[in-house]
């Protein structure tokens, strides 16, 4: 999950000290959605495209002479500034690898995560960047028809002097109208927050639609043209999570709280991919001191213990990742069980790789005959049945008399 921020001048003079202070308050605070790197985009009267990023946090970014430099100039020349707050799942944390990528006269940032790039550039590390390359080479109405996974994408293009915004249904996207200027946010919330907060008249928000390429023309940003794209239609277990970007216009649910959702003890199944808010059950085997610094993480590694269900031989090799401080890591290790929502998705070489938050202890399952309370750790060993796993006792039971046993243990 990354997030994508902007503002768009509506006057030919450009953008306003308010305008810039606007979106300088964005960009730090939307770095609740990525604290991996931090990117800018923004234009200067002589029609060329800029850009500005480093592999840090926008809080650090924002204090850098070059930011700070960069929003002079934004205020003398520029009519618009577009930023990215990355949540790395591709790709190192280095300063290649960090959004806005440029190729020709594409530059672009880019939320989401593909489940592959192969089609597009296989010859980059990360997904976003074989994105721009191939917009640069072959359009968006091919780039759009290829991509294979989630995405909201904002690019500037230099040779048709336009600023263009898509997104499909896996990643949420905000225009926010007001009587100066345009904001971009990938929350609506945060949005509106920020533009009430600077005093900004209000007119209506747009929530991007699927489907739908938005273009402003950099010679007049008083309005933008809606166009109509094709693309690859989500997967099914990406689907599952659509209602929460299509249904209330501009509603997208924080990863603070958890969403709708079935809890199930299945970890994986072969060659499925989670999608992000799907809640996830686990066994932690170790713990782990993170290498970026202080933070430590409870590491579920399928190399050195089973799945809670299903055979392991059937399993892609999965890391579980959950950070913290280590006495609150400590106390969830003592856990046979823990379930927690991703919100971080990274496959590599066969390799799944996933980050959750809002951990807790994984309730017990109920016996589907009677009251015993059956431990994740167990299941795979338990026979199960139309209902659900049953208990040893159930088991014996249903063996020798069939499903009418049912009736002498309820």
């Amino acid at each position: 999950m990354c997030g994508i921020v902007g503002v768009i001048a509506k006057g030919k003079s450009g953008l306003f000290t308010t305008q810039i202070e606007a979106f300088s308050q964005l960009l730090f605070l939307d770095q609740v959605r990525g604290t991996d790197g931090t990117g800018i985009i923004y234009n200067k009267k002589e029609g060329k495209v800029h850009s500005l990023k480093g592999p840090e946090t926008a809080s650090i970014f924002l204090e850098r002479r070059g930011y700070k430099k960069a929003m002079k100039d934004c205020l003398l020349e520029s009519s618009f500034i577009i930023g990215h707050n990355r949540a790395a799942t591709k790709g190192k944390l280095v300063w290649k690898d960090t959004h806005p990528f440029n190729e020709q006269h594409i530059t672009l940032v880019h939320n989401g995560t593909l489940l592959s790039q192969k089609e597009l550039n296989d010859k980059v590390s990360v997904d976003s960047h074989a994105i721009c390359m191939h917009l640069a080479e072959k359009g968006y109405k091919e780039t759009l028809e290829t991509i294979d996974g989630a995405f909201a994408l904002v690019w500037a293009d230099s040779k048709e002097n336009t600023l263009n915004l898509v997104r499909n249904s896996q990643r949420p996207l905000n225009l926010i109208e007001y009587t100066t200027c345009w904001l971009i946010s990938s929350e609506l919330g945060l949005g509106k927050w920020v533009g009430e907060r600077n005093n900004l008249v209000h007119i209506k928000d747009i929530p991007i639609n699927t489907g739908t390429l938005y273009s402003f023309d950099l010679e007049d940003t008083s309005e933008f043209t809606e166009t109509a794209v094709e693309y690859k239609k989500p997967l099914p277990y990406f689907n599952k999570y659509a209602s929460f970007y299509q249904g209330e216009p501009g509603y997208y649910p924080s990863t603070v709280h958890t969403p709708i959702y079935t809890p199930t003890p299945a970890l994986l199944t072969r060659n499925k991919a989670h999608a992000w808010g799907e809640r996830v059950v686990f066994s932690p085997n170790r713990i782990k001191l993170s290498l970026s610094g202080g933070e430590t993480a409870i590491i579920y590694d399928a190399r050195l213990a089973p799945f809670l269900s299903g055979k392991i031989i059937d399993e892609p090799r999965t890391v579980i990742k959950v950070y913290g401080d280590l006495k609150h890591l400590k106390e969830l290790e003592d856990w046979d069980s823990l379930e927690g929502t991703v919100t971080s998705t990274q496959i590599q070489g066969g390799r799944y790789t996933y980050v959750l938050t809002n951990v807790k202890p994984a309730p017990d399952v109920e016996c589907a005959w009677c009251p015993v309370k059956l431990a994740h750790r167990d299941l795979p060993s338990l026979e199960k049945d139309e209902w659900g796993y049953l208990c040893p006792l159930c088991a014996s039971d249903a063996a020798q008399y069939g499903k009418q046993a049912s009736v002498i243990n309820c």
